[in-house]
């Protein structure tokens, strides 16, 4: 399923994304409002950004009722070369993505799936 949804999405020429148009209902565009300052109250840790300004979260989409969000994140330059700053940048993430989750689940959303942008592959979260 979200390989389908990744692929329909990342469908542009030469790998570019494309946009679609779509046009949305009052509530579904209250729910992406709400997303977005969801979203952009989850700081990056030990940085005064947030995952949306920071280009953590690339994207999202938000469902026709509402209920459902897929947020795509970018882990690029997430890979240092050290086993110890792997293990950091493995926990922040963890704290990140949690921080996502939480955010929109105290927003409303019923569904929240992560996907890793560059995979297009689910982000299992704890």
């Amino acid at each position: 399923m979200f390989r389908r949804i990744v692929s329909k999405l990342r469908a542009g020429r030469g790998g570019e994304a494309r946009a679609f148009s779509v046009v949305a209902p009052e509530r579904v565009k209250k729910r992406i409002a709400d997303a977005e300052a969801a979203l952009r109250r989850v700081k990056v840790p030990g940085y005064d950004v947030d995952v949306v300004s920071s280009g953590v979260v690339v994207k999202f989409r938000v469902s026709m009722d509402g209920a459902r969000i897929i947020v795509f994140v970018d882990y690029s330059g997430s890979n240092p070369g050290c086993s110890f700053c792997r293990f950091l940048n493995d926990t922040l993430w963890r704290r990140i993505l949690s921080g996502i989750r939480e955010a929109l689940e105290g927003a409303g959303f019923r569904e929240v799936y992560i996907i890793d942008w560059a995979r297009g592959s689910p982000v299992v979260t704890l």
